[in-house]
């Protein structure tokens, strides 16, 4: 099984412009998964909320939007 890495970075709302941060996990040298990440959210910070189903696994809380992105 590849080794997992775990980052925190900025996160912002494509659509309000909210901006917090969220805890993020992904396999740790793609080369040997044939490049893939493998991401997965892990924490929400503070403005944002899980949402499996979006593209970076998060939602805005301030306006619903699910269009959020590393920033």
């Amino acid at each position: 099984m590849p080794r997992r890495e775990t980052y925190t970075t900025k996160v912002r709302c494509l659509d309000c412009a909210n901006e917090g941060r969220a805890t993020f996990n992904e396999n740790e040298n793609p080369v040997f998964t044939k490049g893939e990440l493998d991401r997965i959210t892990q924490a929400a910070g503070e403005g944002f909320e899980l949402m499996p189903d979006a593209p970076f696994g998060l939602k805005c809380s301030k306006c619903g939007s699910s269009r959020v992105e590393q920033a």
